[in-house]
């Protein structure tokens, strides 16, 4: 349904109001106010107008000529600017956009509207905080920062739309053996999660910031996490406490999180409740190892901030996540050679993507496709693998990560296996 003339008035409005009272805002500190609170909602009103006057006349040259009012518009803005002696673009670049979210409001992209009004305001509000970011950055960090813009919003997007199977190549594509796409998106979240620590040691210091890193990390992808831990720690060995500490949170969050996914993938919460027992004894021996540590660590990690050697590096993010989707792959193809037995085999995905496989078991079982019994089994061992694999992430990029998290490592996969084999015994499914 195709809204109202008054909900686009009202959004056009409304979004340049968003943008003109942060620009007024910026100008009031310096006691100016060109264009603001009043300026920014008249152009995309004027935007919105135009574009509807064109798409109700079906004239193209109506649009075209809003293009050519706003682009002239945006030039005696920069003049006046000049003669006031103020310098800059980002007005004048802001009132483009303002005049062109108007235009999106009338052909009914309004979420796309909503998105770039919220995202153009942000940018405008941070202004300070990106220019010291960027003065901060070296050469290194430059390069690591455009090779990670270049693979999440461009690479990524493309393999996305890549066939199941790609011509000459049929172990290529989404879904195979080779998927592009779970390549990149592991790349991805590898580097997301070492920026999200940057950004974390800088606010927090670097002991707090390390351990949040790993709080929060093991939300998204524990595995990326322990990677990004494991180079950190590679780097400034004086952090493998506080690192130690993060790869158990990582792992507490991800147990958390499979819980959390095997409710929303069955409204039922058979599996949930099943599998509970198992995941949250694992969740409390990791909980009471990473206390542990953080009480009885005598590492002192170093005072002032330190630099991550470029937390935007997306080379080792891409090897990491080429072995990783590989490694799923030939998992899903063992898994389907087994059969009915491939069900159980599913769980050794847990050792690359426990959230994703717990998901789809939750779902057969919602479905009727198999039993509560294989699918809580399947789910509880998915998860035991998935705290596994750190032992497989550290021993290949962190020694001394791994003989600090060793025990805890494997007391937590103990007391997975044991809840998994007394729920069996009693007949719990």
């Amino acid at each position: 349904m195709e809204p109202s003339f008054w909900v686009g008035f009202a959004l056009s409005v409304g979004l340049g109001g968003l943008i003109g009272l942060e620009r007024e805002h910026h100008a009031d500190a310096r006691k100016e106010v060109i264009a603001g609170v009043r300026t920014f909602p008249l152009v995309s009103l004027s935007g919105y107008m135009m574009a509807v006057v064109g798409i109700t006349a079906g004239e193209p040259l109506v649009l075209a000529a809003g293009v050519l009012f706003i682009t002239l518009l945006a030039i005696a803005f920069l003049i006046v600017r000049h003669r006031l002696g103020v310098t800059g673009l980002t007005s004048p670049v802001a009132l483009v956009v303002t005049f062109l979210l108007g235009f999106l409001v009338a052909y009914n992209f309004i979420q796309e509207a909503l998105v770039i009004g919220v995202a153009t305001t942000f940018l405008l509000l941070t202004k300070e905080r990106l220019h010291g970011f960027a003065f901060g950055l070296d050469d290194e960090e430059m390069l690591g920062a455009l090779q990670f813009i270049a693979v999440a919003f461009i690479a990524l997007p493309l393999a996305s739309n890549l066939p199941p199977e790609v011509d000459a190549l049929p172990f290529v594509g989404r879904g195979q053996v080779v998927d592009p796409y779970r390549i990149l998106i592991i790349a991805v979240l590898v580097s997301a999660v070492s920026f999200a620590g940057f950004i974390a040691m800088r606010a927090l210091g670097n002991a707090r910031g390390t351990e949040v890193m790993g709080l929060l990390g093991g939300l998204v992808n524990s595995e990326a996490t322990t990677a990004s831990l494991a180079t950190t720690v590679r780097d400034h060995p004086a952090l493998a406490g506080a690192a130690a500490t993060a790869v158990l949170l990582a792992i507490g969050t991800m147990l958390a999180r499979i819980l959390v996914i095997a409710g929303l993938a069955d409204p039922t919460f058979g599996v949930l409740l099943a599998m509970a027992p198992a995941i949250i004894a694992m969740m409390l021996v990791a909980a009471i190892y990473a206390y542990l540590r953080w009480r009885t660590s005598e590492d002192a990690a170093p005072e002032g901030p330190i630099r991550l050697k470029n937390p935007f590096a997306v080379a080792p993010a891409l090897r990491f996540a080429a072995l990783f989707a590989l490694l799923a792959g030939l998992s899903e193809a063992i898994a389907l050679r087994f059969g009915e037995v491939g069900v159980y085999v599913t769980a050794l995905s847990g050792f690359f993507t426990a959230g994703a496989n717990v998901a789809s078991l939750a779902t057969l079982y919602a479905t009727g496709k198999i039993s509560l019994q294989v699918a809580a089994t399947t789910a509880i061992a998915t998860s035991v693998f998935g705290v596994v694999n750190k032992f497989v992430v550290l021993r290949t990029m962190s020694l001394d990560l791994l003989k600090r998290v060793g025990t805890a490592l494997a007391a937590t996969t103990a007391a997975g296996v044991a809840a998994l084999a007394a729920l069996v015994v009693l007949g719990v499914f």
